[in-house]
């Protein structure tokens, strides 16, 4: 975590002929705007995204299930 916590990144975002060609071609993947100051010291960018949904049966416990979506 010290190496991920102190090494400093820069963020790569999609150029807009990028993210015209993942809306193209790719219509499952998501293009979204990330503002400003949503890190420290990273400025605004465009990256894709997608949803992931899980599904179980009422047999799975609430405890279990929240284990887990806490890791």
């Amino acid at each position: 975590m010290d190496v991920a916590t102190f090494t400093p990144i820069d963020v790569l975002g999609l150029t807009p002929e990028q993210a015209e060609t993942l809306r193209a071609d790719m219509p499952d993947i998501s293009v979204v705007d990330i503002p400003e100051g949503a890190a420290e010291g990273i400025p605004a960018y465009t990256t894709w995204s997608f949803g992931v949904g899980v599904g179980a049966t009422s047999a799975l416990s609430e405890e279990d299930a929240y284990k887990i979506v806490s890791r």
